[in-house]
């Protein structure tokens, strides 16, 4: 399983939207996923996408996409979930 998890600031009025974390790992054969993102952006406003493609059945789920406002607190995290089906859902904590 291909997982693909890629963050964008808002951007501005005089700025464009960036990528401020982007990962592509290979994870081993599960029937399901979970990543926690904690600590990789500062606070502010993002766009997070995450795309799962699977290596045995070549089967993919996404772009799947929500917002995220961390507000800095510490261990402040956002938690990406993938169910056997391949639907996502997302949790912050």
């Amino acid at each position: 399983m291909w997982t693909e998890i890629s963050i964008q600031s808002e951007g501005g009025l005089f700025s464009d939207p960036r990528s401020v974390y982007q990962t592509r790992t290979r994870q081993p054969p599960t029937s399901s996923y979970r990543s926690t993102l904690t600590d990789v952006v500062p606070p502010g406003e993002y766009d997070v996408t995450v795309r799962f493609e699977s290596t045995e059945t070549e089967q993919q789920s996404g772009p799947h996409g929500t917002r995220w406002n961390p507000t800095g607190e510490k261990s402040e995290s956002l938690i990406i979930s993938l169910g056997p089906d391949l639907d996502v859902e997302f949790f912050t904590q």
